[in-house]
């Protein structure tokens, strides 16, 4: 994880909708497209991102495909931070990674014990698919709660290094 700190270029939006069938909600996913410096910036977030051409911005993320891919940013023209949420996915991993499987495994056990092998089977697998979908979860947690950290501190560097302007 590395973070990028620059003047905005070429910036340009795109917004893609989902769902909205019969009794179903909507999902918006807002994407900003820009240049900084020389560098190729995309972020994905749930709101608008609150990033123009000419602004002065620090970006956290990961390069991938020769596109920065930014999770937490800082724009220092208007003084606005975001960030992904990392909370709301450590209780979520945790419920469905730890909890989830611990009933599926209790249940399946209990079938088992049973004789209902098919039942029984059935839970465990559940489980284990829980087990594993949690665990993608808390890896989500884990990276945006490390990309909200390192953009914090370097910001902290910034705002501390000799003959730079005090951010905040």
């Amino acid at each position: 994880m590395n973070t990028l700190h620059g003047r905005v270029s070429d910036y340009h939006t795109d917004t893609s909708v989902s769902g909205g069938g019969e009794n179903s909600s909507v999902s918006t996913t807002h994407y900003a497209h820009f240049m900084l410096d020389s560098q190729k910036v995309l972020i994905e977030h749930h709101a608008p991102v609150m990033i123009g051409t000419g602004d002065r911005v620090s970006v956290t993320g990961e390069l991938r495909d020769g596109i920065f891919h930014g999770r937490a940013w800082y724009n220092h023209t208007l003084r606005h931070i975001a960030y992904p949420g990392h909370r709301i996915f450590l209780v979520l991993g945790l419920l469905i990674g730890v909890i989830a499987p611990a009933v599926a495994v209790a249940v399946g056990s209990f079938f088992i014990s049973e004789n209902q092998a098919l039942q029984g089977s059935f839970f465990l697998v559940m489980g284990g698919l829980s087990l594993m979908f949690g665990v993608y979860v808390l890896n989500i947690a884990l990276t945006n709660r490390r990309a909200i950290r390192q953009l914090n501190a370097s910001l902290r560097q910034r705002d501390t290094a000799p003959g730079t302007e005090r951010e905040r």
